[in-house]
């Protein structure tokens, strides 16, 4: 499997965001170390309210059996709780980790952001254009069917 840090361009971007809001205290990293060695670690970002959210998690596949990552998600729990933190939140997805540590499923909204000049907007907009013809088509597919008489 190939980490996305793979791509010098994602790695760089994550590292220089990770930078930053580290400054602003809304970025740590959180370790679990053998003998003096980091073996799992879990980027956690937080709101302006202290609230946690994990956003990237990496272990050492050399200690698979010691559940380095099953270690990791009890701490950034007990952490949390020690902290008085509200929750932490492992952001999307419903992987079978996530439900065995008692998480709840919420509805995620989609963003999407693009740069104010027409050249970024152009593809927004076509998208739009795209996204209400497929709605708009879907709306019609029963009355066609009665016309049809299918």
């Amino acid at each position: 499997m190939t980490s996305c840090f793979a791509d010098p361009r994602f790695r760089r971007f994550v590292e220089r965001g990770v930078e930053r809001l580290t400054q602003r205290e809304q970025a740590e990293i959180l370790l679990l170390e053998s003998g003096g060695r980091a073996i799992g670690g879990l980027l956690c970002l937080y709101d302006r309210h202290g609230n946690r959210f994990v956003y990237q998690a990496g272990r050492d596949p050399n200690y698979e059996q010691a559940r380095v990552g099953q270690m990791l998600n009890f701490v950034a729990v007990r952490d949390a709780c020690e902290r008085g933190l509200s929750f932490v939140d492992y952001l999307r997805g419903d992987e079978l980790y996530k439900q065995r540590l008692g998480a709840q499923s919420t509805p995620c909204w989609r963003l999407r952001v693009f740069a104010p000049s027409w050249t970024s907007r152009l593809p927004y907009h076509a998208f739009r254009l795209c996204r209400q013809a497929k709605e708009q088509a879907a709306a019609l597919c029963p009355f066609s069917r009665k016309w049809l008489g299918k």
